[in-house]
């Protein structure tokens, strides 16, 4: 703006030729009713025309230059003044605001040399320094095992957090970290360098401004520090992730207006198990949102028409399991076009092989819950054992032990949990405090290990969230 002031020189040279000066601070545009007269209240100060990206003050109060959210650079030449004025506004009216407790300003300025206000240079100066964007610190060098998981809040779906909500997913690829972060429903792949360098992205659905700075390192192996700043506003925001083994403890710190000090939140999102490994077999898996939640959404391929097959998603862990406890919350819905028989099969399988040749399952039919044909109602849940273990057979032979009531629907959040223990499995539904199903004789014995996973079946539209195993 001091250009403008002094004719386009700096310090007597000529920087902009002074027809372009006169062209950008002299009216081009009638603004008298640009935004309505209905709107003149809130944009009075708009009115009085448009230079060459300049508005125009009333009366003799010169020109000014504007920014969103309250941003501006005014110059008032009869006064030989420049006035600079940043700030963090979130609703309109509030430019207009401003500009009139700033003309209230100037018209007690007298026409005579003003002298410095230490204090408010002091202030002025430090304010600067805060708004430069500086290199971030070098920090330690990335950690040999980055960690690549994906965490969620437990027991919520969306975090306390301003930017993002679950799931929070970290990947390493090329030797660059990127931050996969879900934004007002979009997915957004954010690389993170660390080594201080910051990064411009646009990120449509980012609250303030879509153009930010990303930046990162590592203060120890286990703490990475990534830090927004919004280019318009100056506004920033310090994300802290410290890595525990199954947990994640995130800092959140917001540096914005005048506020010297750091405000701080923390939280912890646990790792969320289901996104380890998934191998999906005879099945297709991805992430959904569902009522403001990310959920995992699976549904039988349809190659498969055979019953109580290896139509799953497994978990592929370092460590089999073996005995444990298995908590997971699921819904189901039939499938447009789901044959008569589909019931809304869905359900777990634990102690399976990589390849899936053998597994045991459980699994409920929610269509069967509530019905009111007392045999259909009977047949609500079911174990059985691949290969050879299937429904058909237990019944084909009059086998009972492995089936049982439940009392629940379709599309309804069901609690499942089942505890393992050698050859015997308790399966609990909701929040009783009995087993629905108790098996005494899990067919593939004992010492079986493998991994455990979702099971589902024909005409299911499956939904997975708040996976956890706990091993005994």
């Amino acid at each position: 703006m001091r250009l403008y002031l002094h004719h386009g020189k700096w310090d007597g040279e000529e920087i902009l030729s002074e027809q372009f000066v006169d062209f950008e601070t002299s009216p081009q545009v009638d603004s008298s009713n640009i935004f309505g007269y209905a709107k003149l209240d809130r944009f009075s100060d708009n009115v009085f025309g448009y230079g060459g990206m300049m508005w125009i003050s009333h009366d003799d109060l010169g020109y000014r230059a504007e920014g969103a959210y309250g941003q501006f650079g005014i110059v008032v030449p009869k006064l030989d003044l420049i006035i600079a004025i940043t700030q963090s506004l979130t609703e309109s009216p509030g430019s207009q605001t401003t500009l009139d407790q700033v003309w209230e300003f100037v018209e007690t300025i007298k026409d005579e040399p003003v002298q410095e206000e230490e204090t408010m240079v002091r202030a002025l100066n430090d304010r600067l320094a805060r708004l430069c964007v500086k290199k971030q610190p070098k920090g330690c060098a990335d950690p040999i095992d980055i960690p690549c998981h994906e965490f969620m809040t437990e027991g919520k779906g969306v975090t306390p957090a301003v930017l993002f909500y679950d799931p929070i997913r970290f990947e390493k690829k090329n030797g660059l970290l990127t931050l996969d972060a879900l934004i007002n429903g979009h997915r957004y792949p954010i690389p993170v360098f660390t080594n201080g360098l910051y990064v411009p992205m646009e990120l449509d659905e980012m609250i303030y401004t879509r153009d930010v700075l990303v930046s990162g390192y590592w203060s120890t192996t286990n703490e990475l520090t990534v830090r927004f700043r919004w280019i318009e506003t100056g506004f920033t925001k310090e994300l802290r992730f410290l890595f525990e083994e199954n947990e994640c403890i995130v800092s959140e710190q917001m540096v914005t207006g005048d506020d010297l000090d750091l405000k701080t939140k923390s939280y912890t999102r646990r790792r969320n198990n289901m996104n380890e490994n998934l191998k999906t077999m005879h099945t297709k898996a991805q992430w959904t949102n569902l009522d403001s939640e990310q959920v995992l959404r699976v549904e039988k391929n349809g190659k498969i028409d055979r019953f109580d097959e290896n139509t799953m998603v497994l978990i592929e862990e370092d460590q089999p399991f073996h005995n444990g406890m298995i908590e997971v919350k699921m819904r189901s819905r039939l499938l447009p076009g789901a044959p008569d028989f589909a019931r809304g099969f869905i359900g777990i399988v634990f102690r399976a092989k990589p390849d899936g040749s053998e597994f045991e399952s459980y699994y409920v039919r929610p269509a069967n819950g509530n019905h009111p044909d007392p045999v259909r109602r009977a047949h609500g849940s079911q174990y059985f054992s691949y290969p050879g273990y299937t429904f058909s057979y237990f019944r084909e032979f009059g086998i009972e032990g492995y089936e049982a009531p439940v009392n629940i629907q379709l599309d309804e959040w069901i609690t499942l949990k089942a505890v393992i223990i050698d050859e015997k499995a308790s399966f609990f539904v909701g929040d009783m405090e009995h087993p629905v199903l108790e098996v005494a004789d899990l067919k593939h014995g004992a010492n079986a290990r493998g991994a455990v996973g979702f099971y589902v079946d024909t005409g299911t539209e499956a939904f997975f969230k708040d996976w956890k195993t706990t091993r005994f």
